[in-house]
């Protein structure tokens, strides 16, 4: 390996329609989310009858499923190849598998709970598996499009983060509606919206699985020892990975704050239900995210340019310092005032553009690192890794927030609330003193400049261009002569 990284030969140019195309995807991802994530809970009860305690077992059994489906997804997105490529296959299998697996689930199968919850967690488990690979491809193939340009990918994900918002607000407008009218009228809601909003997924997957074809393509040479590619176990994947101190500062930097995020999630229902109760209490939640989600999507449009200028540590650092700031505000001043939540929370949306922005740059930088260092290509493997830090910090969260209801005057017979205020300084302060944590530990702990991760993606550029020529070559000289 050579002591320094070398420029790539050729710069990537990336055609205009491929930043919409990924927003496009990002948009299916979040709209197949819609509906199993907020809902499968009030179907599972409201709609199949399912006991309190089976829908407890439930989710466990498909939190659990979906944790263990993040050990197995990097690893096989990353010792595949075939005549399709290494990461398009998964752009046909996976959104397909989803389609049929949802449409198992909110079919509406009269079962006994035990059978709905093997049914369900089975079909739970290998769709969050579909669903992982997607995010790998995705991530996978948008490095391959973008080239070592960090504008490029910059384009790429800010426009991602955009379409995610977009159809994240409209999606909100239209499930919760169309499930109340329905659900009165003998309808099955959550079957209908399965097959339009899954089949919808499928359409910009397809489209980039043909589009992508001369960009990611069969590799006849993928498990040649001297290729960099796979030519090693997922045991020596997550070695190589986790002597990587670049990528530790992500990984765990992004558990330590996601920590706090999880931990007030399931509060924030108690929040709005109990602090603001004289004011409308639960209707209000709806009122928030009316306010925030166009919040987001400009603050999405409008980031991406100081993202840049302050590139992607300093934006890490900077919207995790921020959120201590806005953490304290929801502490010490939202406790039964809604418009103090609103304008705290529209604050540290639109803040958030700044970090988001830059999307899943910060593992692409250090997967170009490992590569560097090691000559062994691991991207697949390393953004299937980063499914794992919202996954662990939900499961360390979720026992957190049962926590502190049980410890903050909460009256579950009478359904009362001694002391709000307590509830809201927990809101407030945990992901304040995680994101301080977590922001101290990266703005430490990570020393992989921008400049860097391009100087080294276009090593790793050049160094497979030039094994794909010795490899023409070898093949042209081994060819008999005419």
């Amino acid at each position: 390996m050579s002591s320094a990284p070398q420029a790539a030969t050729e710069e990537v140019v990336m055609k205009r329609y491929f930043p919409y195309l990924f927003a496009g995807t990002s948009m299916a991802l979040s709209m197949g989310i819609a509906l199993i994530l907020p809902y499968l809970s009030f179907f599972a009860t409201d709609f199949m009858g399912m006991s309190l305690p089976a829908l407890a077992v439930l989710l466990t059994v498909t939190t659990s499923a979906d944790w263990a489906m993040t050990f197995i997804s990097g690893p096989i997105c990353q010792k595949t190849m075939t005549k399709w490529g290494q990461y398009r296959p998964w752009l046909i299998i996976s959104p397909l598998t989803i389609y049929i697996l949802y449409s198992v689930v909110f079919f509406g199968i009269r079962a006994s709970d035990t059978a709905m919850i093997l049914i369900i967690g089975t079909c739970y488990g290998i769709s969050g598996f579909a669903w992982q690979t997607l995010q790998i491809s995705g991530g996978a193939l948008m490095a391959k499009v973008a080239g070592a340009s960090p504008a490029n990918r910059l384009k790429i994900t800010s426009t991602q983060a955009i379409g995610s918002r977009v159809i994240t607000f409209l999606m909100g407008l239209f499930t919760g509606p169309f499930i109340q009218w329905a659900t009165p009228r003998g309808i099955n809601p959550y079957f209908i919206i399965t097959l339009i909003y899954n089949g919808i997924v499928c359409v910009p997957y397809f489209i980039m699985f043909f589009v992508t074809k001369d960009i990611d393509v069969y590799d006849p040479n993928f498990k040649a020892p001297t290729s960099g590619s796979t030519n090693f176990s997922p045991i020596e994947m997550y070695k190589e990975t986790f002597k990587n101190r670049h990528f530790l500062m992500v990984f765990f930097s992004a558990i330590v704050t996601g920590l706090g995020a999880q931990a007030i999630s399931p509060l924030n229902t108690f929040y709005f239900r109990y602090s603001l109760a004289s004011l409308g209490g639960m209707n209000l939640m709806a009122v928030q995210s009316t306010v925030s989600t166009p919040v987001g999507i400009a603050a999405s449009t409008f980031m991406p340019p100081i993202a840049r200028r302050l590139g992607k540590k300093k934006s890490t650092v900077f919207v995790r310092y921020f959120a201590v700031v806005t953490g304290i505000a929801t502490a010490l001043f939202t406790d039964g005032n809604f418009i103090a939540k609103v304008i705290i929370v529209s604050i540290s949306t639109f803040s958030m553009a700044v970090s988001t922005a830059w999307g899943n740059n910060l593992y692409q930088d250090v997967s170009e690192f490992q590569e560097y260092t090691t000559g062994k290509d691991m991207r697949g493997f390393i953004l299937g890794m980063s499914n794992m830090t919202a996954r662990l910090s939900a499961v360390i969260g979720t026992p957190i927030a049962a926590f502190v209801l049980a410890n903050s005057g909460y009256d579950q017979v009478n359904n009362t609330f001694e002391n709000t205020f307590r509830l809201c300084l927990f809101i407030g302060l945990a992901p304040a003193i995680a994101n301080l944590l977590g922001g101290i530990m990266f703005h430490a702990g990570y020393g992989l400049t921008d400049e860097k991760a391009k100087e080294y993606a276009e090593h790793n550029q050049q160094v497979k261009a030039e094994r794909a020529a010795a490899l023409a070559a070898a093949a042209a000289e081994a060819a008999p002569s005419s």
